[in-house]
């Protein structure tokens, strides 16, 4: 059975188009009909709209240069890291063994994760990190995680793991939480 091709009676797709567009009423939410628009447009061009104004770039100068002590009124910029942070072998890090032992190997790599990551991008902003770090043992299991971090120490992370702005993203996300593991372990 082959496919039949439509008689000569049935019109062609956009003359069908044509007249469903011209039939078509249009209703409110309520089934009410709608008044259609004026031909003309009122108001300025479409070309003349503006959406919005770009952002303006992120301050970078810390708060000692500005001499305030108190909390930034501006937001700074953050980017998500997604990752795959393998479990660091037992005997790396007390605090990170008696976590483990309290809470279980998730929950704990998570808490020690978000603290480290908090204290690596700093520290990355600050100028204390200038090298990459040798990885920690692990084991070939891990946990799939989202972090934010601020755009000035990514950019500062991955100029140290990625000068040439090749590795994949992921990639550079997982050596990032890595070495941000291995620099809390090392002051912890």
């Amino acid at each position: 059975m082959g496919i039949k091709l439509p008689g000569q009676a049935v019109p062609k797709w956009h003359e069908l188009r044509d007249r469903i567009g011209t039939e078509k009423k249009l209703t409110g939410y309520d089934g009410d009909p709608v008044a259609s628009a004026p031909d003309t447009p009122s108001g300025p061009p479409r070309a003349a709209l503006r959406i919005a104004p770009a952002p303006e770039p992120a301050d970078t100068t810390s708060k000692a240069e500005k001499g305030t002590e108190g909390p930034s009124s501006t937001t700074t910029a953050t980017v998500v890291l997604k990752a795959l942070v393998r479990f660091p072998e037992a005997g790396q890090s007390t605090l990170y063994d008696e976590a483990v032992a309290h809470y279980g190997e998730k929950r704990a790599l998570r808490m020690t994760l978000r603290s480290a990551l908090a204290a690596y991008d700093s520290a990355l902003r600050a100028g204390a990190v200038t090298e990459a770090l040798p990885a920690y043992l692990s084991r070939s299991d891990g946990i799939r995680v989202s972090r934010a971090m601020s755009a000035a120490g990514f950019a500062k992370a991955s100029a140290l793991f990625d000068p040439l702005d090749m590795m994949p993203p992921a990639t550079l996300a997982g050596d990032i939480c890595r070495n941000a593991i291995v620099w809390f372990f090392a002051r912890k």
